[in-house]
């Protein structure tokens, strides 16, 4: 994986780019904890859809941009297929 760092609000989202292949249940279950014990949230693609991880304000920005269809962070192009599947960061 390469994990690009992008702006968001006053800190960083951090979106990890597959390398030849995708994020497995290890790397998940990392980047959830990551998330959970920072605060840093993470934005990624699983099946095909934009995910992620991270607060409930991270949660309803990336919701809102997505049903807009606008970039869901600086620098990264929207996709289209509807809504995010926003994933909670409770264990």
């Amino acid at each position: 994986m390469i994990i690009l760092a992008k702006p968001w609000r006053n800190g960083v989202a951090y979106v990890p780019v597959p390398a030849g292949r995708v994020p497995d249940a290890t790397l998940l279950a990392w980047m959830r904890q990551y998330s959970t014990a920072t605060g840093t949230p993470f934005l990624f693609n699983l099946e095909g859809r934009p995910r992620g991880y991270g607060s409930p304000e991270f949660q309803m920005d990336i919701l809102d941009k997505a049903s807009q269809g606008e970039p869901l962070l600086p620098g990264l192009n929207p996709r289209p297929g509807g809504p995010c599947k926003l994933v909670s960061q409770e264990v």
